[in-house]
């Protein structure tokens, strides 16, 4: 006997996804304006970083449960330490990082 592949003919009982509760749909309107915040942060974070590594860079932070974050940027044993994304962005374009 085969094996359904597909999760509707398995026979679950999940919903459609039409009728899923909104978490389960991304739908992010019910977040807390900190946490979206937070998500746009770590994109943009994420975003330099794969950008700088392009240019032969590493970006590094230091933890929010250990106080202020500080961001770091790397390259042949030297690192330059940054205040904040603004600032990571500003050093970013001037090493020809082309953001947005």
């Amino acid at each position: 006997m085969q094996r359904p592949t597909h999760a509707c003919s398995a026979g679950t009982d999940a919903p459609p996804k039409e009728n899923a509760p909104a978490t389960d749909r991304g739908d992010k309107r019910n977040q807390h304006p900190d946490s979206r915040a937070s998500a746009n942060a770590g994109k943009a974070f994420a975003t330099l970083r794969a950008e700088l590594a392009l240019q032969g860079y590493s970006l590094s932070r230091s933890s929010a449960a250990d106080g202020l974050v500080i961001f770091y940027v790397g390259r042949w044993g030297m690192v330059r330490k940054l205040r904040n994304l603004a600032d990571v962005t500003a050093f970013a374009k001037q090493v020809g990082v082309r953001h947005g």
